[in-house]
């Protein structure tokens, strides 16, 4: 019965069953320019620069399961974005942890 129940509330509990959050007012830092970037609050005007957004309900960027948005502004600037400063700021540092 317990096992059961657990494969019930499993599927639930995946990253692929989230709803998607708006770009403005999530908190996001641009990924290719890791030495230049923090985690900060997306403005109307950051979100006006960006040429696409793309949400990643089950998101995996830098080995996070976490639902985020792909924001391209250019060829060498994309913004990962996420609903939450603390989501931000988990993929922030794991990326700056694991870059050579």
């Amino acid at each position: 019965m317990r096992l059961a129940i657990m494969a019930i509330a499993l599927p639930f509990s995946c990253p692929v069953w989230a709803t998607e959050f708006p770009v403005v007012g999530g908190h996001g830092f641009d990924w290719l320019n890791p030495d230049h970037t923090q985690c900060r609050r997306v403005t109307e005007a950051d979100a006006k620069k960006f040429k696409a957004c793309e949400f990643l309900a089950d998101g995996n960027a830098f080995g996070l399961q976490s639902p985020y948005h792909s924001c391209r502004v250019s060829k060498r600037s994309e913004y990962f974005v996420y609903g939450s400063r603390a989501k931000c700021v988990e993929a922030f540092e794991t990326m700056r942890s694991n870059a050579p």
